[in-house]
């Protein structure tokens, strides 16, 4: 199969980087309140314990809190309300790759639901596994023209920052059937953040100059 070609032609400030540490190991089906627990954290000084502190009650005041028999779940549809909560401002939109490039060249996050059987089958292994992850960052080609993947956090990978190409995350995200990503609308407050990540010929991936 052909591979997208995505070319760039925005801007850079720069992605997050250097967040591992606060990327904890989902417990069952808690991928959403790890997202945006990641994502609050970005933004705002908060605990690495913040959904058990809060968002659980949280979600249940809102009607957003599910049980599927051995976790809780975050229903999407209050992740904007969450982040909204604790001042940071975000939106809906249909997966794109010229605004998923300018939120995270912008310093911005997103969170992106995605069919975890299409982006990643030896994970998740049954298909329509319907999961939430946060892109932070991306990568180029060594002419840095060209995107390659995206960089970020999936919580089934505690302290591990993620890849994805732009074709299997396209592929992934658009399988939902409603809007994919929600992306911030300022840039995330976490004091590390970095150039774009480079893909060398033997696909190693380096990191850009930290700033």
């Amino acid at each position: 199969m052909r591979r997208k070609i995505v070319r760039l032609a925005l801007s850079e400030i720069g992605g997050v980087t250097h967040f591992e540490s606060i990327i904890d190991q989902q417990e069952g089906a808690t991928c959403g309140f790890e997202a945006v627990e990641n994502v609050l954290q970005l933004y705002v000084p908060v605990d690495n314990n913040v959904s058990r502190t809060d968002l659980l009650s949280r979600a249940h005041a809102y009607g957003a809190l599910w049980w599927d028999g051995s976790s809780h779940l975050l229903d999407v549809g209050a992740y904007q309300q969450i982040l909204q909560d604790y001042g940071i401002q975000s939106h809906w939109a249909p997966f794109s790759h010229d605004a998923l490039i300018d939120a995270v060249w912008s310093n911005r996050v997103a969170i992106v639901v995605v069919d975890g059987n299409l982006l990643d089958p030896r994970t998740y292994t049954a298909p329509n596994s319907w999961h939430a992850i946060m892109v932070t960052n991306l990568v180029t080609d060594l002419t840095h023209r060209t995107a390659l993947a995206y960089a970020g956090a999936d919580s089934n990978f505690g302290g591990q920052q993620r890849f994805w190409s732009v074709d299997v995350l396209e592929r992934a995200s658009t399988a939902f059937p409603y809007w994919s990503m929600l992306v911030t609308d300022d840039p995330a407050r976490w004091p590390r953040h970095s150039a774009h990540f480079v893909q060398l010929p033997n696909s190693r991936i380096i990191r850009g100059k930290v700033k």
